[in-house]
């Protein structure tokens, strides 16, 4: 199921987005990404309009976008490789007038 996220249930997508840049960017000291969880929480994601995809209430995965940008999609580790990426761009293009267009912040 993919919904619109609920502000209280924050904390779980940083985290996601957390473990993730921990793993795919494992060449970055991990001090770096736990500096940037607050501003993650804080800025980023309470500027965008996130989506969720859930699997008996458990939180899989998110995507973000800003205005008709792609700003971020990120799946928990342990469900990757199962399509939930894939669902979560295919619900965002049906409910966009165009496709997004990937955005990537350069810090």
């Amino acid at each position: 199921m993919i919904r619109e996220y609920r502000k209280a249930k924050i904390d779980i997508l940083v985290d996601i987005w957390y473990q993730s840049s921990l793993i795919a960017h494992d060449f970055i000291d991990k001090d770096y990404w736990k500096s940037k969880r607050e501003e993650m929480k804080e800025k980023y994601l309470s500027m965008s309009e996130n989506y969720v995809i859930c699997k008996n209430a458990e939180i899989m995965g998110f995507i973000s976008m800003v205005d008709n940008y792609l700003a971020a999609l990120f799946i928990d580790a342990k469900y990757q490789g199962e399509g939930h990426g894939k669902e979560l761009l295919n619900y965002i293009k049906k409910r966009r007038e165009k496709n997004p267009t990937k955005s990537v912040q350069e810090e």
